[in-house]
């Protein structure tokens, strides 16, 4: 008699398990990829503007995609500017206004005609004097303090008025560059009375 035939000592394949998500899970890895490129493509600066329009009819604003790329040269149309007539300049004053205790008949009046200290201040880096001469000194330059590196201050009681000044940089005079009240080749310095505290 023929001996049965030895089993087979190999487990069997196992039977193919039924994919749950079946087409599904193709769509998601896809997915999953266009999410990536769309991210790589976010950091990597290729975005797409996107410009809202307002419109009466909706309510939410609609996106519109603005293409990116060469742009036609616009025609040009020739243009007429206005501009406004310029500020006339104020007239100095020769002479500051002194402290006339005469004129002045009250403590208000005399309060007024007192000083003010007045702090200027000019910024070159380069330069290496500066001075500052004007209607309130008789045009004489007084040097001014070295503070910082290239920041120059001079501090001066000065009588109410309107002034003209200049700063005097390594032997050259310039106007004042924070200051835009100006005279032909000089800044307007305009002094206000002092108010008394009540």
């Amino acid at each position: 008699m023929a001996e049965p035939a030895a089993p087979n000592k190999e487990t069997p394949p196992a039977p193919a398990k039924k994919n749950l998500l079946g087409g599904q899970k193709e769509i998601l890895s896809y997915q999953a990829i266009i999410v990536l490129s769309l991210l790589v493509a976010l950091l990597s600066g290729y975005t797409a503007a996107y410009r809202y329009v307002k419109t009466v009819d909706a309510e939410e604003p609609a996106p519109v995609l603005i293409k990116r790329g060469p742009v036609a040269p616009k025609e040009e149309k020739p243009t007429v500017s206005v501009q406004p007539p310029a500020p006339k300049p104020a007239p100095a004053q020769a002479t500051p206004p002194s402290l006339d205790l005469e004129k002045a008949k009250t403590a208000t009046d005399v309060h007024a005609l007192l000083p003010r200290n007045i702090l200027f201040t000019y910024i070159n880096y380069r330069s290496k004097k500066v001075e500052l001469a004007g209607d309130f000194n008789e045009w004489k330059g007084l040097e001014m303090k070295k503070e910082k590196p290239g920041v120059w201050r001079a501090r001066l009681s000065v009588a109410p008025g309107i002034y003209k000044y200049n700063f005097i940089s390594d032997g050259k005079k310039v106007t004042d560059p924070y200051n835009p009240r100006r005279e032909k080749s000089a800044s307007i310095l305009i002094v206000e009375p002092m108010e008394q505290k009540r």
